[in-house]
C-alpha cells in the first residue's frame, strides 16, 4: 500500500496529479477522484509494537506511533481504492440481505402468518448469513483483493457496479409489490388506484433514475461496466413496461 503497483498504476497516478488523460478510454472519473483524494488532509499513521524489553524503562517503548501528514501520492490513491473496495463488498452484502429479506417477507404475505412463523423466527440468521458470506466471498476473492490494494480503476468499477445491482434489486422488489397490489386491487377495488401502489411506483421510478445516473458514471470510469448495463437495461424495461415481472409463488 505504500508504493505504486505495477501495470497501469504509475500512469494513473501521474495523470491524476495534473488532471491529465490516461490511455483510452481515459478514465476521467477515476482521475478526478484521485486528484481530489490526493489533496485531502488524510494522515498516514505509523505504529509499532515492541515485545521487549520489559520493565519500567521499557514500557515507554512498547508502543511507537508516528503521524505523517504528508504521505506520498501513491499511498493516498492506494487507500482510496481500498475504501472503494470495502464499500463495494459492503454493498454486495447489503444487496443480498435486502433480497433475502424481501423474499421472506413476501412469503409471509403469500402463505399467511401462521405458516411463516417458523421462517420469521429464523430471520436474523437468514439475513446475516448470506450478507456476510457474499461480502466475504467477494471482498477476499484473489482478483478483487489484488486490484483493491493498488491504484487501479477496478475497485471504483466494482463499487459502481455494486450500486447498480443494489438499485436493480430495489426496482425488482418494488415491481413485485406493485404487481401483487394490482392483483389485490383488481379483486377488491375494481381498478381503483391505491396509495400503496402509487408509493411503490414512485420509489421504482426514483431508483431507475438513480440507476441511469450511476450507469453514466460507471461508463466514464471503466468501459467493461457496459457489459453489466447491457444486461440490466433490458430487465428494467421489461419490468417497467409490465411485460415480465418475476413474481415468486410459494
Amino acid at each position: 500500500l505504500v508504493s505504486t503497483a505495477q501495470g497501469d498504476s504509475g500512469e494513473l497516478v501521474a495523470e491524476s496529479c495534473q488532471l491529465g488523460t490516461a490511455h483510452p478510454p481515459g478514465y476521467p472519473l477515476y482521475t478526478v477522484l484521485s486528484f481530489l483524494f490526493q489533496h485531502a488532509p488524510i494522515p498516514r499513521i505509523h505504529y509499532q509494537f515492541n515485545v521487549a524489553p520489559w520493565g519500567v524503562e521499557g514500557l515507554a517503548n512498547v508502543w511507537y506511533v508516528d503521524v505523517d501528514w504528508n504521505p506520498t501520492v501513491g499511498w493516498r490513491i492506494n487507500h482510496m481504492c481500498c475504501i472503494f473496495a470495502a464499500l463495494a463488498a459492503t454493498l454486495v452484502g447489503q444487496t443480498c440481505a435486502r433480497l433475502v429479506s424481501f423474499q421472506m417477507g413476501l412469503k409471509s404475505q403469500i402463505v399467511g402468518v401462521d405458516r411463516a412463523l417458523g421462517a420469521a423466527s429464523e430471520w436474523p440468521s437468514a439475513l446475516i448469513s448470506p450478507a456476510l458470506l457474499s461480502a466475504a466471498m467477494f471482498g477476499f476473492s484473489p482478483l478483487v483483493w489484488e486490484y483493491s490494494v493498488g491504484s487501479e480503476v477496478f475497485a471504483l468499477n466494482n463499487l459502481l457496479c455494486a450500486v447498480l445491482m443494489h438499485l436493480t434489486v430495489g426496482v425488482y422488489c418494488g415491481a413485485v409489490e406493485i404487481e401483487l397490489q394490482r392483483e389485490v386491487q383488481d379483486q377488491a377495488t375494481a381498478g381503483k388506484a391505491t396509495t400503496g401502489a402509487n408509493r411503490h411506483t414512485q420509489g421504482v421510478y426514483a431508483q431507475i433514475v438513480a440507476g441511469a445516473f450511476v450507469s453514466g458514471l460507471a461508463l466514464t470510469n471503466q468501459h467493461t461496466s457496459s457489459l453489466l448495463v447491457a444486461v440490466l437495461v433490458p430487465f428494467i424495461l421489461l419490468v417497467l413496461t409490465g411485460v415480465w415481472v418475476p413474481v415468486p409463488h410459494y
